[in-house]
Formats: structure tokens, sequence, C-alpha cells
């Protein structure tokens, strides 16, 4: 259901762009490198975290808040390598949430859940050759998503060597989106992401940690000098 969902939107963005791209303006040439930056928000489309987890042997007890709507930052660089098509490289983060570990020696410790997603995607703009402010686009490729646990706080000084796990997951990506172009060099984008991220291990009480980004950011366009 999440695939035909992502798809039907694709389908209907570019059915939209059809319209707008009869009527706009004529601009400088798009057809330049980018580099830019997207901030939004990261939102949950996969398991559920338990609130609370104990060991029943020891009595240690976890508390963890992860939420299912967080801040999210991608910088990224993508390269006009044929006509509408671009390569594309992304780093992303995400702060899912904390947990709160709790011994019953009296330890106590305070992690960050971060997420990374390094991503390697094809890019086509179909409307390019137009020159037309409105610029839609669709995406699709894949990398690696890393999830480390990330220690703020402790009273033990063994802490980090004990609260040291990540999980790494190899998978792909779709995305669409569009760009309003404001100067020669300068465009507003506006993307929607799907992220499948599935762990072969639990992290912190959960395997599956899908997402869908939804960003708006500011790139910068450019050509190479020979």
């Amino acid at each position: 259901m999440k695939k035909i969902t992502i798809l039907s939107f694709l389908i209907l963005l570019l059915a939209v762009s059809s319209i707008f791209a009869e009527t706009e303006q004529q601009t400088t040439t798009t057809k330049k490198h980018q580099v830019g930056v997207r901030l939004g928000i990261w939102n949950n489309s996969g398991g559920t975290h338990p609130s609370s987890l104990v060991d029943i042997s020891t009595g240690d007890s976890l508390t963890i808040s992860i939420k299912d709507v967080n801040f999210y930052i991608e910088g990224y660089y993508a390269y006009n390598f044929y006509s509408s098509w671009f390569s594309e490289i992304s780093f992303g983060m995400v702060n899912r949430g904390d947990m709160q570990y709790y011994s019953t020696s009296s330890l106590y410790d305070f992690s960050n859940i971060l997420l990374f997603p390094i991503l390697l995607q094809l890019k086509f703009y179909p409307l390019l050759s137009s020159n037309g402010k409105f610029q839609p686009f669709i995406g699709a490729g894949g990398g690696v998503y890393f999830a480390k646990q990330s220690l703020q706080f402790s009273n033990d000084y063994y802490a980090q060597y004990r609260n040291s796990d990540s999980e790494t997951d190899f998978n792909y990506t779709l995305s669409g989106g569009f760009d309003w172009q404001l100067r020669s060099n300068f465009s507003i984008e506006v993307q929607t992401k799907y992220m499948p991220i599935t762990f072969s291990n639990y992290f912190i009480g959960e395997k599956d940690y899908s997402a869908t980004t939804i960003t708006i950011g500011l790139k910068y366009k450019y050509n190479n000098k020979k």
C-alpha cells in the first residue's frame, strides 16, 4: 500500500506539471549541477517502539521515548551528467528520540537515537528542456541506512563501551517533487522521499525504521567552467 501511494503521488505530480508547463514563461536554463540543503519532517511508517524494557535477570530497565514525527535535515550534491538526468548523493540525519537506562546499582545513562541515510539516486526532470520555472522530478536509488545509539550523559565511566549499539541496512529509496526557479542560479525545492529501513537485528526494541520524509530546501545551480 505504501508503494502504491507513492507511485500515485508521482503520477499525479507529472500530470499537474504538464498543465504548468503550458503557461510558464521561459527562464535561464536549469541544466546545471546542484548543491543544497533540505529541511523537513521525518514521518515514521515502520514499527512502534515499546515505551519501556526490563531485563528480568538483572532488574535493569530502559525508558524509551521515540516520536513518530521528527525534524529531518539533508545535504546533497546532484551532477547533471546527461540532458535531463542527474546523479545525486545525499547525507541525512534524524534524531528519533531518546532512551534512558536505569540499573539496580544506581547507574544512569541518557542516549539519543540517531539515523543517518547515505543515498545515491538517479533523478529525472521530464520538463527540463522547457526552461519553465516549475520543474518536477522523480528519483530512485539506494544506499546505506546507519543507526546509532549516541550516549549523551552517564554516571558510569564504562557506559560508552556498554552502550554502543548500532545497526546498518542497505536498501532502496524513491523520491519525487519539484523545483521552483527563483533566479538563474537559485531554486526552492519541495520533495517527498520514501525510505524502507529494516535492520536484520533489533535496534532499541524494533527492526523496522521505515519512513517518509517531506522537505523543503534551497539549492544553488552552477555550470562547470571550461
